[in-house]
């Protein structure tokens, strides 16, 4: 009888505070894309709507995994591919991180970390149980080169991170030479995202 018929999609699930959906409008534009944030209760949506809720279809998910020990808070909980692993916005160090392929059915060659204090750490044919960087000593991964490649030679994953003052990076490749963050310059990583290519 309101004549509203406002409808979205969740396309992406960035993480629990923030969506990407797609979106059409009674009597408006047809199917738009927004990035919405659930920072006033509603997904930012006014009082006339309500978000319901959205179905994460189990054959869209993530068969890699990712788990992040940070700064105050140890280790968070896994999350997939497309979601930041760590935090964004909290100032809060990456300290060490786990990657879980085995359902993806490949295994990561190689990841490379800077350590603050240590230097590169170097981690060959990690599997979900491999600690990569520390724990329990306060200190930040600043850099990282992972290497995941086909069986034809290309990069089987890209890769982003989040970095103290500078916020998100540029995407880069997992092709074992490229790395994302920085040496000597005491600036901690505070989050990593990665995507199946």
């Amino acid at each position: 009888g309101s004549l509203a018929g406002h409808v979205a999609i969740v396309e992406r699930i960035d993480n629990s505070n923030q969506i990407l959906t797609s979106e059409s409008g009674w009597n408006s534009d047809y199917f738009w894309n927004a990035t919405r944030t659930n920072d006033n209760g509603n997904w930012g949506m006014s009082s006339s709507y309500r978000f319901k809720g959205c179905i994460v279809n189990p054959a869209t998910q993530s068969k890699i995994s990712l788990q992040a020990h940070v700064a105050f808070d140890g280790w968070l909980e896994p999350v997939g591919t497309g979601q930041w692993c760590g935090t964004t916005g909290q100032s809060k160090r990456l300290e060490a991180l786990k990657f879980d392929t085995e359902k993806a059915g490949f295994q990561i060659e190689e990841v490379a970390v800077h350590v603050a204090y240590d230097g590169w750490k170097y981690y060959d044919n990690p599997t979900k149980d491999t600690v990569i960087g520390t724990t329990g000593e306060s200190k930040a991964i600043e850099c990282i080169r992972i290497k995941a490649l086909k069986e034809d030679g290309s990069p089987r994953l890209r890769y982003r991170v989040h970095q103290e003052g500078y916020g998100d990076s540029c995407w880069t490749l997992s092709d074992g030479i490229s790395t994302l963050g920085s040496v000597g310059q005491s600036i901690r990583l505070e989050a990593i995202e990665i995507e199946e290519i």
